[in-house]
């Protein structure tokens, strides 16, 4: 019977003895289909602890289709599997490690003693999926962006990482949900005061989440820029403007430096400095801006020059301009106003570095 319905042949009999022949009987035989059986789903991936969901059926018809299987683990460790039979198979099964398991159900169909052909369905089991992210928290600028990784722990699939993000506190912006392997996003912070965003990650294996984790980014206000005034007797010697911020910073403040002629000039009083980036670490509060001073033997009248602060990253400017002076060696200088007060060379007790009080003669 190659059909999917069972037969019936019906054999007539009739008894004989030489020409005389009794009552006929008759015998049906029914001749059964080999049965089948069919699997939906032909497969299944499901989580850690969750259970199996298996129907059984048959095209056969005109008789009933019994279904057994056993099972057993082809790969990975998982526990809850059996042998049984029914018409669907529905076991939970629990994976605890870091890999995916299958575990094989072969399923046999019968009509009565008659079997029909095996199938086996596999069913992987995800490992409850983990995620890292690294570094666990992050301090960053004003302006800078995150800088964290997502990593696992689980093997032999692939971890997918979605997450939101919040506010807890202080007011910042740029932060916004998403997914990858890596969470960069510029954030802003254009407060006096640091805030905080936080970051759910959630890691997934196909419908499968893992436990939550959160990165905690901290959101430090800009410090401010600040360079000092500086004073000095006109020489072969360096002026040496600090340049200062007014708290460490947690990453390098990068800023540029020009110089402008006053009543200075460039390169004939001082040695000048044009669009020049200069950087104060990361941890640090303060670098000197150097700018050699020329000498001559000229008798001249207080001369000024600025130093002057532009396109900080990662600060703001306090005081971006800094005044530089250079008191003529040359002759005694009245200190209120730059004017010679006696032609003559600095020599015996009056040192290079000292004022001369208005109305000293000698």
């Amino acid at each position: 019977n190659s059909t999917n319905a069972p037969a019936v042949v019906r054999y007539t009999i009739t008894p004989a003895i030489g020409t005389c022949t009794g009552s006929a009987i008759t015998v049906d035989i029914t001749v059964n289909p080999t049965p089948n059986v069919i699997a939906t789903p032909a497969a299944q991936t499901i989580c850690n602890g969750a259970a199996t969901s298996i129907a059984l059926s048959t095209n056969t018809t005109g008789a009933t289709v019994d279904y057994t299987w056993t099972a057993a683990l082809t790969s990975g460790t998982a526990t809850g599997f059996s042998a049984s039979s029914g018409t669907s198979i529905a076991q939970t099964l629990t994976n605890s490690t870091n890999a995916p398991a299958v575990v094989r159900y072969t399923i046999t169909p019968a009509i009565g003693t008659c079997t029909g052909s095996d199938i086996t369905v596999d069913i992987t089991v995800n490992p409850t999926p983990n995620v890292i992210a690294t570094p666990a928290a992050q301090t960053i600028c004003n302006g800078a962006a995150t800088s964290v990784a997502l990593s696992t722990t689980t093997t032999g699939t692939t971890v997918n990482y979605t997450w939101t993000a919040t506010l807890q506190s202080g007011t910042a912006s740029g932060f916004a949900p998403g997914s990858g392997t890596t969470i960069a996003q510029t954030l802003t912070n254009s407060t006096t005061t640091q805030a905080v965003v936080r970051y759910t990650i959630t890691p997934t294996i196909g419908v499968c989440d893992g436990s939550d984790i959160i990165v905690d980014i901290t959101v430090n206000p800009s410090p401010t820029l600040s360079i000092d005034d500086v004073t000095l007797l006109e020489a072969n010697t360096i002026a040496s403007f600090k340049v200062n911020l007014s708290e460490p910073a947690v990453c390098d403040v990068k800023f540029t430096i020009n110089t402008q002629n006053i009543t200075a000039t460039a390169p004939i009083d001082y040695s000048s400095i044009i669009s020049t980036d200069y950087t104060i670490p990361a941890g640090a509060t303060s670098i000197s801006i150097d700018i050699p001073i020329k000498d001559d033997n000229a008798i001249e009248s207080v001369e000024t020059y600025f130093v002057n602060i532009s396109n900080p990253l990662f600060a703001t400017i306090l005081d971006g301009q800094g005044l530089g002076t250079i008191i003529d060696n040359d002759g005694i200088r009245n200190p209120d106003n730059g004017t010679t007060l006696v032609n003559v060379p600095l020599s015996g007790n009056v040192s290079t570095n000292d004022v001369v009080p208005v109305g000293t003669t000698y």
